[in-house]
């Protein structure tokens, strides 16, 4: 077992009984002596598993790299601020007996000597949960961590390749961007690339979607069609997925097999649809851009009518025929609203039982400039958010009945009564201000948070460069609703708040 050198120890020693974060700070109060192990319980509980303690540390080993991410931003904080818990790492790493998942947690300390002597210790040690935590040092801050993990992470990387590939890659791609993450990135791509065909074959069975996409992107070549084919089926990983499709789809065009689009035309993802629906269009076979011209996806619609239109034919009377046909699916709706149909046929659809199909008509009228606002105004307290998100978006703007959206500011429903604060605030700065005033009280919680922001953002931003004045009427109604400010901006914000909209200073 590696050692700590004389230098880390001193420094250790001269840490213990001194936490990093006084106990008192902001007036807070003692942890009990369990208070670490219980808050990272909780933040792996809140990863959506209940571990038992003797099983943490494997469960944590096997957990996505977003925990790790979370472990690694929160552990910094808070933890420490406990005698017995700070005294407790300092103890066990001097004595080199503290287990894994303590290791990790040491890891993560705020104290650069504390985190290098944890790397140190974690060197020797066998159980998966290492691998992760020694890729998130590999790119500290400090230089003597950054160093002592990435040399633990090469001799890993050289004992056991493919293992170590896989146990580190996640947390090292999801680090890439970072300022001190490429080393890492850089080391593992050359490895997929050059390495044995066991690092890529385990690369590729990787549970993580990130190491999944990487492999694919660089051996792509390596996989046979029917790997190609179940990866494009049935990865979890999006892009990992239409990758494959692709080369999948590239071998079919050079052998003329169509078998390959058709198999696809069910792959589920919408981008891998839309490739099929083209190449099968390449190949001669129209058909299959037809059935596909009410497809849910926006993606598979418009590679339906491009197929179509790159033939010589035109998709509009295709979706003239789907609208008058009852029930009309949603894609259809979507579909005749971006090919121009008639928008006289729309009005009826706004009836559609579906909340998709009545918020695709909505769409499908504004598309084609009809908004009118005896039409859409029933549909802002429909019962499904997406449907008033949509005719929020076609009113916004428009001259509206001032006295009836203010009655939607007190309907029961939290989204029409947002919907209510959204087209408030396309009518004017005192019309927005007022309305997120009326808002500061709004038992959603969503809601209130959103008026309290907005309020904030206009006084930085906006309060200084409203040349209009409001009118006597506006002032009346601010003055009444500015004290419910008070609470949320305190009052020399609130003092400023009175003077922008006209009101005396209180006295």
């Amino acid at each position: 077992m590696d050692d700590l050198d004389p230098r880390l120890t001193a420094r250790l020693r001269a840490r213990s009984g001194k936490p990093e974060w006084p106990l008192y700070r902001l007036g807070e109060r003692p942890r009990d002596a369990g208070g670490a192990l219980t808050e990272v319980a909780k933040l792996l509980l809140a990863a959506g598993a209940a571990p038992q303690p003797p099983t943490m540390a494997a469960w944590l080993a096997d957990a996505a790299v977003e925990v790790w991410l979370a472990l690694d931003q929160h552990a910094r904080h808070g933890w420490w601020r406990t005698v017995w818990w700070h005294e407790r790492m300092i103890t066990g790493l001097l004595a080199g007996d503290l287990d894994p998942l303590n290791l990790v947690l040491a890891a993560g300390h705020s104290d650069g000597y504390i985190r290098e002597a944890a790397v140190i210790r974690l060197a020797p040690v066998a159980h998966k949960v290492a691998s992760p935590v020694l890729a998130l040092r590999a790119a500290d801050r400090v230089p003597q961590v950054r160093d002592r993990a990435r040399q633990e992470c090469q001799r890993r990387l050289r004992d056991d390749p493919a293992a170590a590939l896989r146990a580190a890659a996640p947390v090292a791609f999801a680090l890439a961007n970072r300022e001190r993450g490429a080393w890492l990135d850089r080391v593992l791509r050359d490895l997929l690339r050059d390495g044995p065909p066991s690092v890529f074959t385990a690369a590729i069975g990787a549970p993580d979607g990130r190491t999944r996409r990487v492999a694919t992107m660089l051996g792509v070549d390596r996989l046979d069609l029917a790997k190609l084919m179940r990866a494009a089926k049935t990865d979890p990983d999006l892009p990992t997925r239409v990758l494959c499709a692709d080369t999948a789809l590239r071998i079919a065009r050079a052998t003329g097999d169509t078998t390959v689009p058709r198999s696809l035309l069910t792959g589920g993802a919408a981008p891998v649809r839309a490739e099929a629906v083209r190449a099968l269009a390449d190949a001669g076979d129209l058909a299959p851009a037809v059935a596909a011209l009410p497809d849910r996806s926006g993606i598979v619609r418009a590679s339906a009518q491009a197929a179509l239109r790159r033939a010589g034919a035109d998709p509009s009377p295709h979706y003239r025929a789907l609208v008058g046909q009852w029930p009309v699916s949603p894609g259809a709706i979507a579909g005749f609203g971006e090919t121009g149909g008639d928008p006289d046929l729309l009005p009826p659809l706004l009836a559609h039982p579906l909340p998709r199909g009545r918020a695709e008509a909505v769409r499908a009228l504004r598309a084609r400039g009809v908004t009118p606002v005896p039409l859409l105004w029933p549909l802002l307290t429909d019962p499904s958010p997406p449907v008033t998100r949509q005719v929020v978006a076609s009113l916004s703007g428009q001259p509206l009945d001032r006295t009836a959206l203010q009655r939607l500011m007190d309907h029961p429903a939290p989204h029409v009564r947002t919907a209510a604060y959204h087209l408030f605030r396309a009518g004017g700065a005192w019309t927005r201000l007022a309305t997120t005033l009326h808002l500061l009280g709004d038992p959603d919680p969503s809601l209130r948070g959103r008026a309290r922001a907005d309020l904030h953002t206009w006084l930085d931003r906006e309060a200084a460069t409203a040349y209009s004045r409001p009118t006597e009427a506006q002032v009346a109604e601010l003055s009444a609703l500015v004290p419910a400010a008070a609470p949320v901006i305190g009052p020399a914000r609130l003092r400023t708040l009175r003077f922008h909209c006209g009101l005396p200073a209180e006295s």
